[in-house]
């Protein structure tokens, strides 16, 4: 993939949008792309690298500076018929400004109301049309990856909104392994991570990248892996028939102290940061299972939590609170015996109990 994007769009759903790093929108092999712009009191803008982020799981949001404000595009998938991805223009600025849509191909848009030409648009494109956004209102539009499945009556109105999308893909993963971490940035990540790896899952067959299904049965155990890793038991039970079983044990154990950089799109590379981010905060190990092994500088003294980890066996969850320089570890095991150890805090601990309470030495 020559540049980065992110996936969005529903699990299970047919297709999902690629944004790329400046809000424009694409699919999978789609031969169309809707890019945008902001005509202000004082011109026109495009939006820059720089200023993107993922909102929230599933929703990626692209700030563009107008006078006295912003203009915040979110970009969401919605599913349904037609597989819809919704883009959303707020302005976040006292007066009102027009958002211009640059369009190239023919991509099948549900408007919500008839936008008006825009003669000189900022950028390369086959056609542009704007809409007005009244100073702290919102518009937005909808795409229809699947056109030919688009309900008739569907409406922009009645579709989701970001809020109710970024609720459901909260309870999508908190219902698997879940993490509290003192790095707001790594938590965004494992975030991107986690939604762009289930959405390469279609039920049948998981995919690399966008718009190929995985050719490499090691790629696709990998992922797997990291699905049930994740506690994505579900997801991965779907998928592991499909995938050779000599493929599995060629699935490389991760080195949880390499950078952590995931590769936004690609669904093999977002396996591989899971896996090693994983076993940052639990890991198998020789006797049993070692909480936090190696312990990051930059998460001394910060809260660290880990809830429903399915490790040795078992269910693992865990708590790191400090007093001053020492880290109090709280634990729960269920499913046991398992024998506990704490090897980043405090390499002479351990314990076979199956919850408790103890203040370690510290990391040394």
């Amino acid at each position: 993939m020559s540049a980065r994007v992110t996936v969005v769009g529903s699990i299970g759903g047919p297709g999902y949008g690629l944004v790329d790093p400046v809000g424009g929108l694409t699919a999978a092999g789609a031969d169309w792309s809707i890019g945008w712009c902001v005509g202000a009191d004082d011109g026109w803008h495009a939006p820059a690298v720089g200023r993107q982020r993922l909102e929230s799981p599933g929703v990626v949001e692209t700030r563009l500076k107008v006078p006295s404000g912003d203009a915040v595009q979110r970009v969401y998938g919605v599913g349904g018929a037609g597989d819809i991805v919704v883009v959303e223009i707020v302005n976040d600025s006292p007066l009102p400004f027009g958002v211009g849509f640059l369009l190239r191909g023919d991509p099948s848009i549900l408007w919500p109301r008839e936008p008006f030409p825009l003669d000189e648009p900022l950028g390369a494109c086959d056609a542009a049309v704007q809409l007005p956004v009244a100073h702290r209102t919102s518009t937005r539009i909808a795409v229809a990856l699947d056109p030919h499945a688009v309900d008739p009556g569907a409406t922009v109105a009645r579709l989701a909104t970001a809020e109710d999308v970024a609720r459901g893909w909260r309870a999508v993963l908190d219902a698997g392994m879940r993490v509290d971490l003192p790095d707001g940035s790594l938590m965004a990540a494992l975030d991107a991570a986690r939604s762009c790896l289930l959405l390469h899952d279609d039920g049948v067959a998981i995919a690399v990248e966008p718009g190929e299904r995985a050719a490499d049965p090691v790629a696709a155990a990998t992922m797997v892996v990291a699905m049930e890793r994740w506690g994505f038991n579900r997801h991965a039970a779907e998928l592991r028939p499909a995938i050779p079983r000599r493929a599995f044990k060629r699935v490389g154990r991760p080195d949880p102290t390499l950078a952590m950089r995931p590769a936004p799109g690609d669904a093999l590379s977002a396996a591989e940061f899971l896996l090693r981010a994983r076993d940052m905060v639990i890991s198998e190990v020789e006797g049993g299972v070692a909480v936090l092994p190696v312990m990051p500088e930059a998460w001394r003294g910060g809260p660290i939590e880990v809830h429903d980890a399915r490790a040795g066996g078992a269910r693992v969850s865990y708590a790191i609170r400090w007093h001053d320089d020492r880290p109090a570890l709280l634990w729960t095991v269920e499913g046991g015996p398992l024998r506990l150890s704490a090897p980043g805090l405090d390499r002479g601990w351990s314990t076979t109990d199956p919850s408790g309470e103890t203040l370690l030495a510290g990391p040394s």
